[in-house]
């Protein structure tokens, strides 16, 4: 999308630049100008008909991102008949989405309009996200970005900060939390950097810390290192997160 609007821009860049030099030549001699323009303007009908939405302005459903439908498709097709994906259900009892979870992020941290809108879309998700399962008030936490799993670069990465501004706007107030997921991954990442250095060694030194890592993690240096200490730690914050929010 990002890729769309920076070609938009540039092809109506083009055709003011091209305007200014058919301005500029005696109308017998317009003929291939104004043909190139035509071309021109019907790219950037194509183009602008793809963009996104100007920040605060949520699209309809149909005009909404492939995923949003994706996931709301899904939440109705398990909210129509529970008991399809939970045996156990009780349609006597009925049920309740009581909460929702967000953990994502990475691929905006790369990209200004990504990261820069980012706040005002996440305020404006949850909102919608709350319209589908009826639920106006429904608690929300955050799973902040991690990354780079140290302070000074965690507590400054574009997107983290605001996954925090979104999770204390106004409209959200006291029924969003953000919750820190970057002081949950140092112990794999100090053994991450353990392994590294050793590496530069002998055979021996890199047989050394292949097993080491393989105790803590299976994809190392991605998705926090596929370290199962750190996705149980995870879940325990944002669940202690959410029962805090379902108490208020």
């Amino acid at each position: 999308m990002a890729q769309i609007d920076r070609n938009w821009k540039a092809t109506e860049n083009e055709k003011r630049n091209l305007q200014a030099k058919i301005a500029k030549l005696p109308k017998d001699q317009q003929a291939a100008e104004q043909t190139e323009l035509a071309e021109l303007n019907a790219k950037s009908k194509e183009l602008g008909a793809k963009r996104l939405p100007n920040p605060g302005d949520m699209p309809n459903q149909d005009a909404a991102g492939f995923y949003w439908n994706e996931m709301t498709g899904f939440i109705r097709k398990v909210l129509a008949d529970p008991k399809a994906y939970h045996p156990a259900y009780d349609p006597a009892a009925g049920f309740e989405v009581a909460g929702g979870l967000w953990f994502q992020g990475f691929n905006d941290q790369f990209d200004p309009e990504f990261y820069g809108n980012y706040s005002k879309n996440m305020v404006h998700f949850i909102q919608d996200l709350r319209k589908e399962v009826k639920q106006p008030k429904m608690p929300f936490v955050i799973s902040v970005l991690g990354t780079p799993a140290f302070p000074e670069g965690a507590m400054a990465n574009n997107v983290a900060n605001a996954q925090r501004e979104a999770a204390k706007s106004p409209e959200l107030a006291s029924t969003v939390a953000a919750v820190e997921s970057w002081p949950l991954t140092t112990p794999e990442v100090a053994i991450w950097r353990m392994r590294r250095d050793e590496t530069q060694g002998g055979p021996a030194d890199k047989e050394k810390a292949d097993m080491q890592w393989r105790l803590h993690g299976s994809n190392l240096g991605y998705h926090y290192d596929g370290s199962g200490r750190f996705f149980i730690r995870l879940g325990d914050e944002c669940a202690g997160a959410m029962l805090k929010l379902m108490g208020k």
